[in-house]
């Protein structure tokens, strides 16, 4: 069996690096290829939509390579999903019908591969994010479609096969060309008012899922959080922050509801001492500070504050 080796003198592998985005130099210790993986190792899909597979070389030195483009690519029910050789879509996988399909990435220099597993089936229901956001007139936003299978665990973005509809009784318009790039955008005009945006699955399955957008003349400036820079127990366990927004008019504050941030991009500045939800709830960890941040996708406007458990 031949097998790659990686030396501090990278000549017997030009080949394999210029292969390999990434790949900037050599360990410097002899290191042979062990196994191949691929990640996502099941997915679910749509029918009628791509998911970018990446295939992992992991090293006999620990070291993990993406190995997308060295391996060849293969299905074995071509008729419920294909996948990608060509160079710059390696990995690719398209869903053609209802079904399983089993994806191969093998290295045939070493003769190692590894397998996932493609699962072709009708969404039960379709999220769109951001969450009941805010828009201000003539603003543009590129919203998401998220299909969620029964399984309750794995999820597939599928923004641009969606068919998209703007409800409206404000004045805002989307774009609904599925397979395009762009798909989804979002455009206010110049009255304000409230637009349900709704996304359905390509293959008329009947799933949808649909968003409230407010279109609003005195858009978000600022946010805070409540409670500020609390001092808490480690007796605490969970801890709901609440996020005020105030407006253009810098008279107008609301407090938002989790409905409203719940696909805002919460964060803790350290995950070791406490984790947040994509609702505001931060559960305790450990002792310790950490700096609570909460932004909203639309404007960007972002409110932090200091969490302390001792």
């Amino acid at each position: 069996m031949i097998r790659i080796k990686i030396f501090t003198f990278c000549i017997a592998i030009v080949s394999v690096l210029t292969a390999v985005p990434g790949l900037m130099g050599c360990n410097q210790h002899s290191s042979t290829l062990e196994s191949v993986s691929i990640t996502p190792a099941a997915q679910s899909m749509v029918k009628g939509t791509t998911q970018q597979l990446t295939a992992i070389g992991t090293f006999s030195n620990g070291m993990n390579l993406t190995w997308s483009q060295v391996v060849t690519w293969s299905s074995d029910n071509t008729a419920v999903a294909t996948v990608s050789n060509t160079a710059g879509s390696n990995g690719i996988v398209t869903s053609v019908d209802i079904g399983t399909a089993a994806i191969t990435a093998y290295d045939a220099a070493n003769n190692i591969s590894g397998t996932a597993r493609i699962d072709v089936t009708v969404p039960e229901a379709i999220s769109v994010i951001p969450t009941n956001p805010y828009m201000a007139l003539g603003a543009t936003h590129q919203f998401a479609a998220i299909a969620l299978f029964s399984n309750g665990t794995v999820t597939q973005v599928i923004t641009t096969f969606a068919k998209w509809t703007a409800i409206s009784t404000g004045d805002a318009t989307i774009i609904d060309t599925p397979g395009v790039i762009g798909n989804g955008i979002v455009s206010a005009g110049t009255v304000t008012g409230t637009t349900v945006i709704q996304a359905s699955d390509p293959t008329m399955s009947g799933a949808t899922g649909a968003t409230t957008l407010t279109v609003t003349s005195t858009p978000l400036t600022a946010i805070a959080l409540d409670p500020i820079n609390p001092i808490v127990s480690m007796s605490t366990t969970t801890l709901r922050f609440t996020a005020i927004g105030t407006f253009q008019d810098g008279q107008t504050t609301q407090t938002l509801t989790p409905s409203v941030t719940a696909s805002w991009n919460w964060s803790s500045s350290n995950t070791g001492i406490v984790t947040i939800d994509n609702t505001g709830l931060a559960r305790v960890v450990a002792a310790g500070t950490v700096t609570i941040t909460a932004k909203d996708p639309i404007t960007g406007v972002s409110g932090n504050t200091t969490l302390t458990l001792q």
